[in-house]
């Protein structure tokens, strides 16, 4: 069986230390990762020691976590427990695999950009690293004592990549901004925030309410803010509401807890911001002509006002992706095509444009086996990560691309399954507020 408690005794052949120190080394690894600390080092690359670290946070690290549990796993156990769980993720896994292959196969399609005007060689190579992040991200399953301290791993992202994000936002020079927006960690405003949406659901515990579980909502919330990120505030906004229903339904007596909450919430949003005014225009960030802007298209959006949205010019780019996909509707224009100029800010117009309609074809077949599989084991913060997804889908197009984003997919994925084996794995690694 997954993760017996004979691993947890103290009669085990590995030392409490080995274990220790096995946990640390993964926990920095995940805290690189999944901070976006990769795309920082690899923005200010400047010197050939930060892009080898940038090349460690983003790929040596998960990539020797991985080698290890495979070389480990088959030497202990002949493989069956990493076997096991990579078998459990294939409606996750497999999908995805038949989305890599038919990019890669689209490199050679007579409009695919191979990065001739200066991007990464290894541009048309992003979808298979894509597919190992998944991969990478399913086998740190195998580590019981990731299974038993997953939550407070991630919380410490979540603390660096809103310390980040704060960094920015008070102009101390530590980071880089991004067009006057807080992007942290991350480099950009919109992927930081669902970045840390990500994290915050996968972190939250959905089967009861915490104060834990409320400070973290919190945390995201001003970070998310920070960002002055429209999709960012929309996708918290849903996965806070869905999260506010379940826990109470869950657990009535937890509704003035939850009340406590969502009170909190609406006079920060009511109250707070007309308070905070001076402080934010005597902000250096706030006053740029950049988060002018966005400020009123975010107090526009709150108040019901959905013109900006509509007259947003990244929905006129749309309209113009959907005249190049009736140009090619079945073959598409080749991987890589939308990386010549500004993409469509849409993963479905993205995957059509460029993989023709069986690109749009396997990617809605890979949302729903995902759903299907955190369904099955009856995951509901894995289905939640999904749908969460699935709506940022509509205001990015490189989802695919980002390594967290896949590695919390196929991380998520074995987690469901191995929960469902043993859903109460002992010493839990926080305590319940």
């Amino acid at each position: 069986m997954l993760h017996s408690d004979r691993y947890y005794s103290d009669g085990h052949p590995i030392t409490l230390l080995v274990r220790g120190a096995v946990l640390c080394y993964v926990a920095i690894v995940l805290l690189l990762h999944l901070a976006a600390v990769a795309q920082y080092l690899n923005s200010i690359s400047s010197s050939a020691a930060l892009a080898r670290m940038s090349i460690y946070a983003g790929f040596l690290g998960p990539f020797s976590v991985f080698l290890g549990v495979l070389l480990w796993d088959t030497v202990r156990n002949g493989g069956v427990r990493i076997m096991r769980i990579f078998s459990s993720v294939g409606l996750i896994l497999g999908p995805l695999a038949l989305i890599t292959i038919l990019a890669l196969a689209f490199n050679f399609h007579p409009t695919a950009y191979w990065g001739e005007h200066g991007d990464s060689r290894l541009l048309p190579f992003f979808p298979l690293f894509s597919f190992l992040y998944g991969c990478f991200g399913a086998s740190f399953v195998v580590i019981s004592g990731v299974v038993r301290h997953y939550r407070g791993i991630f919380i410490l992202c979540i603390v660096f990549l809103f310390f980040s994000q704060l960094l920015d936002f008070l102009s101390l020079d530590a980071l880089t901004q991004y067009e006057g927006r807080a992007a942290g960690f991350a480099s950009n405003p919109n992927f930081s925030a669902q970045l840390l949406l990500a994290l915050t659901i996968a972190s939250v515990d959905w089967r009861r309410a915490s104060l834990l579980n409320n400070l973290i909502w919190l945390v995201a919330g001003v970070g998310v803010f920070l960002t002055l990120s429209r999709g960012g505030l929309l996708e918290y906004v849903l996965a806070l509401c869905v999260y506010l229903v379940v826990t109470t339904r869950a657990q009535a007596r937890t509704l003035l807890s939850q009340l406590v909450l969502v009170a909190i919430l609406i006079l920060t949003l009511v109250f707070g911001l007309p308070l905070l005014t001076p402080f934010l225009e005597s902000n250096e960030m706030m006053t740029s002509p950049t988060a002018q802007k966005k400020l009123e298209q975010l107090n526009a959006l709150l108040t019901g006002n959905l013109e900006s949205v509509a007259s947003d010019d990244r929905a006129w780019v749309a309209y113009e992706w959907v005249d190049r996909i009736t140009q090619s509707p079945w073959l598409g224009h080749g991987t890589g095509f939308v990386s010549t100029t500004l993409g469509p800010h849409n993963i479905y117009l993205n995957q059509w444009v460029e993989n023709g309609v069986l690109g749009l074809a396997l990617l809605l077949v890979f949302i729903f086996a995902s759903f299907w599989h955190f369904k099955r084991y009856k995951d509901f913060r894995g289905v939640m990560y999904v749908a969460t997804w699935c709506v940022a889908g509509f205001f990015s197009h490189n989802l695919l691309q980002p390594q967290p984003f896949l590695f919390l997919w196929g991380f998520l994925g074995a987690l469901a399954y191995v929960e469902r084996r043993r859903p109460n794995p002992p010493h839990p690694s926080l305590p319940r507020a």
